[in-house]
């Protein structure tokens, strides 16, 4: 390699470090927690090291020391630069350094048999890179404290993606002790209005929850917020997941403001992806939302099938919509009525009790029903189809 032209060297890193820099402010906002100066003597500083690196080790044999990633990953981490973007922007300096290397130009390029080499060196040195990364944020997050105190927002985050047992979700299994041969269940925490909801809140939010669950004897192997989730991971060893439930429910009862979802419990040797989505899905299609308790997965599976067909439009079009209509223009009350006749199990004297009116009111409402929507509240076929379309207006909170 000693015959590289030191002009064409030169170049070569210096329009890689500025090609990577530009990119990396364009396309990687989490990079944003850096300031300019940071990003320009820092993150430059070592995109250029590691070109400069790669252009003067290309021997085949060569291969990276994962100890050269240490400090600046390391840096990145108690900086608050999430993983995925660090291991983004290798991948990103590997695409830059391969486009320079191989511009056109008047100076003296290398000799075309090497170009090879280059792409081998390149290659060997981001996958090091990734798996050092990976070990680095992982181990410093160890490092940090585990439940009470939190886990990083975008190692939270990688847990929640995926069931896959990655390389880093593993190492990051055994770093928080999640045992892949013990069930374990998802609580979730959202804000009825995610859009108020400051983080100190959710924080607290997660601290409420974290204790009703350790006071219950539930050990959390893990929390910590992401966006608007607060999340706590729990083992359930022989305990009961009914007793977790109701353990959630407490919570949601202290915890007016915020949904509370709970998860199925199932083993893993990856990530929590599977549990995290039955938790969400709980708390986005169960009914009664505007109850103070917790949603589990199994009640919300009927609204969410309903939600996502491709007929709910016309079903609800078709029933609840004629019935909401009609008294709005009539100023009549047939859509609570056909609710509060649904909450009472479709006992006409208790929905009349609920209502305060007698009994043949609650009957000839629900034959106004009838006659609106073609189905007959009084059958088991009409009120299934009613029910359904009751479903779909399911208040939101």
């Amino acid at each position: 390699m000693d015959s590289l032209d030191e002009c064409w060297h030169g170049r070569v890193v210096r329009a890689t470090t500025q090609a990577v820099l530009t990119r990396i402010r364009a396309e990687f906002p989490d990079y944003d927690v850096l300031d300019d100066a940071t990003v320009q003597d820092d993150v430059g500083y070592v995109t250029t090291w590691h070109s400069e690196l790669v252009l003067s080790c290309l021997a085949a044999e060569h291969q990276p020391d994962p100890g050269i990633f240490g400090n600046s990953a390391i840096r990145r981490f108690h900086q608050g630069v999430p993983v995925q973007a660090l291991l983004s922007s290798y991948e990103v300096w590997a695409e830059e350094l391969w486009k320079q290397v191989l511009e056109p130009t008047d100076d003296t390029a290398p000799d075309p048999r090497w170009t090879m080499e280059f792409a081998a060196a390149i290659t060997r040195h981001v996958q090091v890179a990734l798996s050092a990364v990976n070990r680095i944020y992982v181990d410093e997050a160890a490092g940090r404290g585990r439940a009470h105190a939190g886990l990083r927002p975008d190692l939270l985050r990688a847990l929640l993606a995926t069931d896959e047992a990655t390389e880093f979700i593993q190492r990051l299994a055994r770093t928080l002790r999640l045992d892949p041969t013990v069930p374990h269940a998802l609580v979730l925490v959202r804000s009825r209005e995610p859009d108020d909801a400051a983080r100190a809140e959710l924080r607290s939010a997660l601290r409420t929850t974290t204790d009703a669950l350790d006071a219950a004897r539930f050990a959390v192997v893990t929390s910590g917020i992401d966006g608007q989730d607060a999340v706590a991971i729990s083992p359930l060893h022989d305990t009961p997941h009914q007793r977790l439930l109701e353990t959630a429910d407490a919570i949601a009862a202290d915890l007016p403001e915020f949904f509370v979802g709970v998860s199925r419990p199932y083993r893993t040797s990856g990530g929590f992806a599977h549990g995290y989505l039955e938790a969400l899905h709980a708390i986005t299609y169960a009914p009664g939302r505007g109850e103070r308790r917790a949603y589990a997965p199994s009640e919300a599976l009927p609204n969410r099938i309903l939600r996502e067909s491709d007929h709910a439009e016309r079903l609800r079009a078709q029933t609840v919509d004629l019935v909401a209509a009609y008294d709005r223009e009539h100023g009549s009350e047939l859509l609570v009525t056909l609710q509060t006749y649904a909450e009472a199990h479709f006992g006409l004297k208790t929905a009349s009790t609920m209502l305060y009116v007698q009994p043949n009111t609650v009957r000839y409402r629900l034959q106004r029903v009838h006659d609106l929507t073609g189905h007959d509240p009084l059958t088991s076929h009409g009120i299934f189809v009613l029910l359904a379309g009751l479903r779909l207006i399911e208040p939101e909170r």
